[in-house]
């Protein structure tokens, strides 16, 4: 849902350990941290207590201090940073420091409206946090996997070999705890069942999507595949028809929905006949697999937004349990 065109911005430009706010003509820098959070609440709030605070996604130094301005019953959207960039480019404001940044993301959002942040519980914070974990250490066993294969002192790879084993014990004990951690959320159990009764969607597939995407089954298709970066955008000028392509989005959800749709090209009794007509059409595999990807989350999202989809479903398939 898009916020009202008279709302109240209040744009911060987020660092490690400062931020900077933007609103009504006024600035302010705090510190990155519980007290520099409250401190900034109070001041937004003698100045325009129904703001909307807006941010760009940086990687997680943002989260605490949504949730702190959450908590205190604000409103918040956290937007993608390029789009602010191209905004200020646009705007023919070149410089860039903390402060101008404020101002800018304080302008982007006047100009552009954009949707409000689902606010997540309690249940879905750990689970995020669970599922950034299991895949930056993954990423560490793909490293330490590749280096074991190209290291001849024997020094180094029993070393490596170690390193490799206590990380995939590790990756045992977060899998125990997101189990644990649904079994104790009767919603979030719900949504899991649902989604792993598609062929090729896993707990571990179903995990990333409710820790990457909170607003499944609340938006409509177009949003829910523009929020992946799955939606196609046009290309023309004039009599040039140029190639569809997507951009943007969250890197994280697609990398998922790519593994899911992998798997389910092969599987899935429909989306391997749509896999099939359009690798038989002529479209490469990776436009393919992309088209694949959009029809598995736009499935996925109605999946949670309408009980009785499973009705409609073209083939009914049983849950699954693999990633």
């Amino acid at each position: 849902m898009t916020t009202a065109p008279n709302n109240v911005y209040c744009g911060i430009d987020v660092a490690k350990k400062s931020l900077d706010a933007f609103v009504l003509g006024q600035s302010r820098h705090e510190a990155n941290d519980p007290s520099g959070w409250k401190k900034l609440v109070t001041w937004v709030t003698k100045i325009s207590p129904h703001a909307v605070i807006v941010c760009e996604a940086t990687g997680g130094y943002e989260r605490r201090m949504v949730r702190a301005f959450q908590q205190a019953q604000y409103r918040t959207c956290v937007v993608q940073p390029y789009r602010v960039r191209q905004f200020a480019e646009a705007m023919g404001c070149l410089a860039k420091t903390d402060k101008i940044d404020a101002k800018i993301i304080t302008r982007f959002a006047e100009a552009c409206k954009p949707l409000e942040s689902a606010k997540p519980t309690a249940a879905q914070d750990r689970l995020r946090s669970l599922v950034n974990l299991e895949r930056q250490i993954k990423l560490q066993i793909t490293a330490l996997e590749n280096h074991i294969t190209l290291v001849e002192e024997p020094l180094v790879k029993a070393s490596a070999r170690r390193l490799l084993k206590a990380h995939k014990n590790e990756i045992q004990r977060i899998e125990k705890a997101l189990s644990a951690l649904v079994k104790k959320e009767p919603e979030l159990a719900s949504k899991v069942e649902k989604l792993t009764a598609f062929q090729g969607v896993g707990k571990t597939t179903a995990f990333a999507l409710l820790a990457y995407a909170p607003e499944l089954g609340t938006l409509c298709r177009g949003q829910i595949s523009a929020l992946a970066g799955l939606a196609p955008y046009n290309r023309d000028s004039g009599t040039l028809k140029g190639k569809r392509s997507i951009r943007g989005g969250r890197a994280e959800l697609r990398t998922a929905l790519y593994m899911a749709s992998l798997t389910a090209s092969r599987i899935n009794p429909v989306l391997s006949t749509v896999y099939k007509r359009l690798r038989a059409a002529g479209k490469p595999a990776k436009v393919a697999l992309t088209a694949l990807m959009r029809k598995l989350l736009i499935a996925l999202n109605a999946c949670l937004a309408k009980p009785d989809f499973q009705l409609v479903l073209a083939s009914p398939v049983a849950p699954q349990t693999a990633s």
